[in-house]
């Protein structure tokens, strides 16, 4: 038996929908905080932070849901972490960022650098997207508990 695109697109609405109202439910437990785009750091102290600005004195706010590790690379000395981080918005949307994060060690003092850009891909794998929903639903589940 065949089926017509509307029977065949109507389940992936319906998970569309859920994944959404499990977004909200889930944000609504979680602060929403500025996101930086660029920290220094010297000594594990902070030098200066740089924030997404949307509008000029307004910042890009939203609740980090899930880092995953694409390289890690480096020398005692010096390393660089790259992360595929998913964040949601404040005003709903989900947005996908490279975070890397450096770090350089001389004789006598450490320099960090924390860098974020929006990615390019805004997709998920469908890995990553099992493993975000199994956070979320963990993470409702336990708040409902307490």
């Amino acid at each position: 038996m065949t089926q017509t695109i509307l029977e065949m697109v109507t389940p992936l609405d319906n998970i569309q929908e859920e994944f959404h109202n499990m977004l909200l439910k889930f944000i609504g437990k979680k602060d929403s905080e500025p996101i930086y785009q660029k920290t220094f750091m010297n000594e594990g102290e902070i030098d200066e932070v740089r924030y997404f600005e949307q509008q000029e004195g307004e910042y890009v706010k939203g609740c980090l849901l899930k880092r995953f590790d694409v390289i890690t690379t480096g020398s005692e000395m010096e390393y660089m972490n790259v992360k595929k981080e998913i964040f949601i918005l404040d005003d709903g949307e989900m947005v996908v960022f490279n975070h890397v994060d450096r770090y350089f060690e001389d004789s006598d003092t450490y320099f960090t650098t924390l860098y974020r850009e929006m990615s390019p891909d805004q997709t998920l794998t469908a890995k990553e997207f099992v493993s975000l929903i199994d956070m979320i639903n963990a993470e409702i589940d336990n708040s409902s508990v307490e």
